[in-house]
């Protein structure tokens, strides 16, 4: 019943009762009460357009036209019988005429005037009107759960009334949160909702046990001591929030944002090695191959020298060494493995895990995760390091369900990164200037959307941007590069680049991270306005390594949507990846709590939380946040009713994956 109920009306459309078809307008809707004068010669031979003629109640004879087959009441109508029709009137070849009427089947005075509109297709919406409209006459009596004084602070109607007003529109208005505050009560109360399951969720997160680890120090001292560099204040002051969480029952899910270059890995080494000193496992989940080698390779520098064993495990690890690599997992052997998606596979056994350390933590999917963190006999500690939090991990963070740590200190000696956005109509004014940049020295990544050429594909495919380049650069040095290419032939590119054997490199989004060449000065972003602020962002940051100002062009197509053209916007207005990842949440929201959604707003039936009217977005967003303060003050015996009518599922346990 209540699935009806809150299914609310899309458009009000108006009706009107005819008594002689002269006196009104081609094109309006109306409902008649006729009387058939002629019906068409049925046969199978007959062929459309079939032809009905009735008279409306003044006399005046129309056409009703159908080009498809009949419903069984058409089909059994005779001269003489009267009955009620809906449709359109029109003037055409056939006069006063009316194409595809419906033969209405119901009281016709229901639907006189204003009707709420369900569904495009007539019959459809005939059908849920009359079953709206009978839910509503049988409504059971219901506790009413908002307090007198929030429906007297917020001016709402009962419960009820509320939904007898939205399903009887007289105008749009009657449907517009704006202006309707019975709309805006059913939006309000589904909000509230929302807030009780996800508090009802924190209650159960509370009791979820992890391990606590004992701060000893005798294997972090010794590599601090070995460091060749000292810990910025920020890095002590997040590493003394993180100690103290890992000390706690409750398992660590905290946040570390800094921007690219701000010594994340650092502090994550010494979080693992928390995991360590308390005789137990920690991981590193690193998104590409690439980047985990790079990992690997540092740890295992500063690992050995301390006794500590560190392992890698990627796809590349095959036969007899990954299976070996796996058993020393399972019986401790290995003190921290670094992976990519390898490590979440099913097979993949730890003796003890109690930390986990997820790198660009937005390259994963909230599942994908959430399988790591199962792997511990208790629920690990985690820590999601990111240069720009995807909407959910920050919504996590902004409603207190993540604690949150930031690197704000830059790099030093690091020149400015200037981005502007540019049609993809300037793309030969751009050649030019990168000839020309590259003729005093610098050297390009130039990033594309897709690797080749697919059906429907409106983006310019990697390899056919490579093969451009070099017929109009002919003089330029050009690379390309791709996830579909080999372990070894990736490798051997991007150290051509690095050694300033390559000047331009073509590449998809495999270089999004942990690419290092200072000497790149340009990034170049075809079709920017697919890809999301977080990875434009992460993209922008494999330039700005060196002493030079550097530049990214963002290059855009034709057609932007409204959130196209904001997203570009940020990124020319600011570098800071915490305000990109801000902007990121209110454009594209935070993701369902209580889901897997990594962006958009929870999936409300009611309201559509972010378009383009940014009056509405603005109040919707203010009333969800007056549902959250009404939440905690609000009985639970009262939002128990609240939850049952509104069918909130509660799935609490993917809010632990960060």
């Amino acid at each position: 019943m209540f699935d009806v109920l809150l299914s609310l009306p899309k458009d009000v459309h108006y009706k009107v009762m005819l008594m002689d078809a002269r006196s009104v307008s081609p094109g309006t809707d109306v409902i008649a009460h006729v009387t058939v004068a002629s019906v068409p010669q049925w046969s199978r031979s007959a062929r459309p357009p079939i032809q009905f003629i009735v008279q409306d109640e003044a006399g005046q004879r129309i056409t009703l036209v159908f080009f498809k087959p009949l419903s069984k009441i058409g089909k059994t109508l005779k001269i003489g019988s009267k009955i009620f029709i809906m449709g359109k009137i029109q003037k055409g070849q056939f006069g006063t005429q009316m194409i595809h009427p419906i033969f209405l089947q119901m009281d016709p005075s229901q639907i006189i005037g204003a009707n709420p509109i369900y569904s495009s297709h007539v019959t459809q919406n005939l059908y849920i009107i009359k079953m709206v409209r009978r839910f509503l006459k049988n409504l059971p009596d219901i506790s009413e759960w908002l307090s007198s004084d929030v429906l007297k602070a917020y001016r709402f109607p009962s419960f009820k009334d509320a939904l007898e007003q939205v399903h009887h529109p007289k105008s749009r208005d009657d449907l517009n949160p704006l202006r309707s505050k019975a709309v805006s009560r059913l939006i309000f109360d589904e909000f509230l909702s929302y807030h009780a399951s996800v508090l009802k969720s924190e209650v159960i997160d509370d009791t979820i046990e992890g391990c606590p680890l004992i701060l000893t120090d005798h294997l972090r001292s010794k590599l601090l001591n070995s460091l060749p560099f000292s810990l910025t204040d920020d890095q002590v002051s997040v590493l003394r929030d993180i100690d103290h969480d890992l000390g706690q029952k409750k398992p660590m899910l905290r946040l570390l944002q800094g921007d690219v270059g701000s010594g994340k890995t650092i502090v994550a080494l010494f979080t693992l090695l928390r995991a360590v000193e308390n005789e137990s496992q920690g991981a590193l989940l690193v998104p590409t191959d690439i980047v985990s080698r790079q990992h690997f390779k540092n740890l295992k520098l500063y690992c050995e020298p301390l006794g500590i064993r560190v392992a890698l495990l990627t796809a590349q690890e095959k036969g007899k060494e990954r299976q070996q690599i796996l058993q020393n997992l399972k019986d401790g052997s290995i003190d921290i493995i670094v992976g990519t998606h390898a490590l979440i596979q099913e097979h993949v056994e730890f003796q003890k895990l109690t930390v986990v350390v997820i790198d660009e933590q937005h390259r994963f999917g909230v599942k994908q995760r959430l399988l790591l963190t199962q792997k511990g006999h208790a629920m690990p500690h985690v820590l999601s390091m990111t240069a720009t939090p995807i909407p959910r991990t920050l919504y996590l963070a902004h409603s207190s369900h993540m604690d949150m740590s930031q690197i704000l200190n830059k790099p030093k000696g690091r020149g400015e990164i200037k981005t502007t956005a540019s049609s993809m109509d300037q793309i030969d004014q751009l050649k030019n200037s990168l000839i020309s940049q590259i003729q005093s020295g610098r050297q390009v990544y130039w990033v594309c959307a897709a690797i080749e050429e697919s059906k429907n594909n409106v983006l310019t495919p990697a390899m056919e941007r490579y093969d451009d380049l070099k017929t109009t650069m002919p003089d330029i040095r050009i690379g390309l590069l791709h996830g579909q290419m080999k372990g070894a032939d990736k490798d051997d590119v991007m150290t051509k680049f690095q050694e300033g054997h390559i000047d331009l490199l073509v590449s998809t989004t495999v270089i999004e991270v942990g690419v290092d060449v200072a000497n790149a000065s340009i990034m170049v972003i075809e079709n920017a306005n697919r890809f999301g602020l977080a990875q434009l962002h992460q993209l922008r940051g494999r330039v700005g390594r060196g002493e030079h100002d550097s530049f990214c062009v963002l290059l855009y197509g034709k057609e932007l949507s409204f959130i196209a053209k904001k997203r570009l916007k940020i990124l020319c207005s600011t570098n800071n990846g915490f305000e990109i990842a801000d902007m990121d949440l209110k454009l594209r929201g935070g993701g369902l709590l209580l889901g897997t959604e990594q962006s958009g707003v929870p999936k409300f039936r009611l309201c559509q939380m972010i378009n383009d009217d940014e009056d509405l977005t603005s109040y919707l967003e203010d009333l969800f946040d007056r549902a959250f303060r009404v939440c905690q003050t609000t009985p639970a015996s009262h939002l128990k009713v609240l939850e049952k009518v509104f069918n909130t599922k509660d799935t609490h346990f993917y809010k632990r994956s960060g």
